[in-house]
């Protein structure tokens, strides 16, 4: 709980008296601890995934997920995202667990776990046409990534030639943060996905491992995931 101690300043009552409370009933019970896991580990991966189009349902989700069954007629790519992003998850509560400092080789894994293989996306041209692009986990953009908004403006992130400096600021920077912080929780977690997100480092996979990184900080701080309900995305920042 250090980390905690450390980040909670700047915490409004209602959000430091949960956390409190949340602090003051540990150690749960194995039994309690694997029942409350599973639930989060279900709308973890659930809501994350379906913010990114993934059409499976919480229920099928679930059974992918607990019972190893499928159901349902979905991309074959889409199990496969899902499986990934849940290993993922596992993974990011080791590196906690081992309070890790994340590097940015820890941050392209958690791409290649998601997204466990390359695959072929449509992407659009700069003149409004369709193209296919081959998705390489793990490796940084080589194309230009820019959206467009729904206000018909373009939105610029990194350049491919100023990703790597800039992601390697991004990881010195919250490892600096997390050994010594210069803000309070909240603020931390915004400003973390603010940076990633300006980056866009990957050709896909971006918002998911951004809310990954937010979730380490918060489970490496002995707190609960946060969980950005696909339902409420556009009142979100993700």
């Amino acid at each position: 709980m250090e980390l905690y101690n450390r980040l909670k300043e700047g915490l409004n009552s209602r959000l430091k008296d949960l956390c409190d409370q949340w602090t003051k009933v540990q150690p749960l019970t194995l039994d309690r601890e694997n029942r409350l896991w599973q639930r989060l580990r279900l709308e973890w991966n659930y809501n994350s995934n379906h913010i990114e189009g993934n059409t499976l349902s919480y229920d099928e989700t679930m059974l992918l997920l607990i019972h190893g069954r499928t159901r349902g007629e979905h991309l074959l790519r889409e199990y496969e995202e899902m499986l990934g992003h849940d290993a993922a998850i596992e993974h990011v509560r080791s590196l906690a667990r081992e309070q890790r400092i994340l590097s940015e080789g820890d941050i392209r894994d958690l791409i290649r776990i998601s997204l466990k293989e390359g695959y072929w996306q449509i992407a659009e041209t700069g003149s409004g046409g369709q193209t296919r692009r081959w998705i390489e986990p793990g490796r940084y953009k080589t194309a230009p990534n820019h959206v467009l908004t729904a206000s018909g403006e373009m939105f610029y992130f990194a350049s491919p030639e100023e990703t790597p400096a800039r992601m390697q600021e991004f990881t010195s920077w919250m490892a600096g943060e997390i050994e010594s912080p210069s803000m309070g929780l909240i603020p931390l977690l915004a400003e973390i996905h603010r940076r990633f997100i300006l980056i866009h480092p990957f050709d896909d996979g971006n918002g998911r491992v951004v809310r990954l990184l937010i979730n380490y900080v918060l489970l490496r701080a002995g707190l609960l995931p946060v969980i950005i309900k696909s339902s409420r995305r556009k009142r979100s920042c993700c």
